[in-house]
């Protein structure tokens, strides 16, 4: 969603604006801390009416207006929404763009690299920030998940893929640049296909 604010991105998201309702968290590229939830919905009412919540013992005379107790799930909070307001209002619609064209860069750099260099396994095509691969074998490609994160180089997710293992890469940090997608790790050896050369390690 953030990435409408990026010119070169914004036709990736084309019939954004035709959802009914939209969640998202931000500490997913804002970085914001990771309790921050963001539902955005064309029609609120439902919405207030699933969530909001009122007692006699809190219907006082300086309850008036809109009251953030009718938009949320949580009753007794802290104010979440200053640090989203304060993230928004510092970087602006520009830098929020830089923000995500640099978070985008690492990944499409990184699977070319990778498949020129190594024997994987694209599953998707990269648009934004995320790669899916796999690494041989459904046994292979979660060990590569478990032997990337054990070497605290950097940190994957499994997940299926039409009912197959594969890698999950999430680029979300604006501090990810060139060099985390350059980064070779100890991740095991694709087992070699019949008539071709054994795989490089990840």
């Amino acid at each position: 969603m953030w990435a409408v604010a990026s010119p070169a991105m914004r036709p990736l998201l084309t019939g954004l604006e035709e959802a009914d309702s939209w969640a998202c968290d931000g500490h997913k590229r804002l970085n914001t801390p990771y309790d921050c939830g963001i539902a955005l919905c064309a029609r609120p009412g439902p919405f207030r009416q699933a969530v909001g919540f009122s007692a006699d013992y809190l219907n006082t005379t300086e309850r008036v207006g809109r009251d953030p107790m009718d938009h949320r799930v949580e009753i007794s909070q802290r104010a979440r929404v200053l640090t989203l307001w304060s993230v928004l209002h510092h970087l602006g619609r520009n830098r929020i763009a830089a923000m995500i064209e640099k978070t985008a860069k690492p990944p499409a750099t990184s699977h070319t690299s990778s498949l020129a260099r190594r024997t994987l396994d694209l599953l998707t095509p990269v648009t934004l920030n995320q790669v899916l691969l796999r690494i041989g074998d459904a046994h292979t490609t979660l060990r590569a998940v478990d032997t990337l994160n054990a070497s605290g180089t950097c940190w994957v997710t499994p997940t299926t893929w039409a009912g197959q293992a594969a890698v999950r890469i999430s680029v979300t940090d604006w501090q990810s640049g060139q060099e985390s997608a350059d980064h070779r790790g100890s991740v095991p050896p694709r087992p070699p296909r019949p008539g071709a050369h054994p795989g490089t390690a990840l």
